[in-house]
């Protein structure tokens, strides 16, 4: 490879790696230009209007939050429907005296932005304001939740996104590559023109030198016609 070509393809190198870092820049910015807060608000979940604890996560869809939290859930022995809602039955929470039933919905605020809500049924008693440890708990329990889905989130999107740039890097070095061919190409096809230009050049002036030879051996030839008819 010469020395042009190298140099370019360094600097498309370079230009491919700065895309992909402010592609990052671009994704993390906007993630994480709102934190992942927990609030408190009413809500129609469980049995009725109850105070749900609500937490923001971003760029995970809304199967794989849905999944995820059943799956917690389940790590808290609960046994776990899913529906309109997500339901976890006798779940045992730390902190909690007894076992609890959660109820789970997930509301889809924008394309990276979800909102889990969550309401904790006590035994009778829906989780308040009135239980501040409890409440504690489980605000705790959904940070990490959220924080977890959304870095993974993020993490598939970043993989797919290197993923991307070194079928890009890849492109780009098969598009250098035949362009340089190409380049090799036209260089060969001109040698061989010129070639063939002086080859029709030279072939011009052997012509012309055949066609004297001609000449001078038709003369030869009548010469050698005469001699013969004067042979008597």
């Amino acid at each position: 490879m010469c020395e042009t070509s190298v140099i370019k393809t360094i600097f498309m190198k370079i230009c491919l790696h700065l895309i992909l870092f402010y592609f990052i820049l671009f994704v993390c910015g906007n993630t994480f230009s709102q934190k992942i807060s927990i609030k408190q608000r009413n809500e129609t979940i469980g049995k009725g209007n109850n105070v749900a604890i609500v937490a923001t996560i971003f760029e995970a869809d809304v199967t794989n939050i849905a999944k995820e939290w059943k799956s917690l859930m389940k790590d808290h022995d609960a046994k776990v429907t899913m529906g309109g809602e997500i339901f976890a039955d006798n779940a045992k929470i730390k902190g909690f005296d007894n076992t609890c039933d959660v109820y789970a919905r997930i509301k889809n605020v924008s394309e990276g932005e979800k909102e889990l809500m969550v309401a904790v049924d006590m035994g009778g008693t829906y989780l308040s304001g009135n239980n501040p440890d409890q409440i504690k708990r489980i605000e705790n329990l959904m940070y990490d939740f959220a924080l977890k889905i959304t870095k993974e989130a993020i993490a598939s999107m970043l993989k797919d996104a290197e993923k991307k740039y070194k079928k890009m890097i890849k492109e780009q070095e098969t598009l250098s590559g035949e362009k340089e061919q190409m380049q090799k190409d036209i260089e060969n096809y001109k040698l061989r023109i010129s070639q063939t230009e002086s080859g029709i050049a030279e072939n011009g002036k052997m012509q012309e030198a055949k066609k004297l030879e001609i000449e001078k051996q038709i003369k030869t030839v009548e010469e050698i016609k005469e001699k013969l008819k004067s042979v008597k």
